[in-house]
C-alpha cells in the first residue's frame, strides 16, 4: 500500500509540473543590441537604435540605467532590454567609449 501512495504522489507532482510549464513562471529572456541612437522622444519615453541589421525601439522605465552618460541622436550605444508585455523595454544603455557625463546633461 506505501508503493501506490508513493507513486501516486510522484505521478501528481510531475503532471502539476508539466502543467504549470514554463509559459508564465520564467522571467523575460535578456537581449543585447549595439548601434546608433537614431531619435529619442522623451514624451513618450522612447529611443529608436540602429544598426546594420536593422532598426529598433525601445522604451524606458524609472529603473532603466543610462551609464551617467549624456546620449544624443547619433551615439554609439550598447543597449540591454528585455520583451515585457509586448513591448521592448530597455534595461540598460550605455554610450560606447563616451567619458561620464558631468554638466552636459539637461
Amino acid at each position: 500500500m506505501k508503493t501506490k501512495t508513493r507513486s501516486f504522489g510522484t505521478v501528481s507532482a510531475l503532471l502539476l509540473l508539466v502543467l504549470a510549464g514554463p509559459g508564465s513562471g520564467m522571467p523575460p529572456i535578456p537581449h543585447t543590441l549595439t548601434g546608433r541612437i537614431e531619435r529619442i522622444d522623451v514624451q513618450s519615453r522612447e529611443v529608436a537604435i540602429t544598426n546594420s541589421h536593422g532598426r529598433v525601439a525601445l522604451t524606458w522605465t524609472d529603473t532603466t540605467r543610462f551609464g551617467h552618460t549624456c546620449l544624443n541622436p547619433q551615439d554609439e550605444v550598447k543597449a540591454y532590454y528585455r520583451k515585457e508585455a509586448g513591448r521592448l523595454v530597455a534595461r540598460e544603455i550605455r554610450a560606447v567609449g563616451a567619458t561620464i557625463c558631468s554638466s552636459c546633461c539637461n
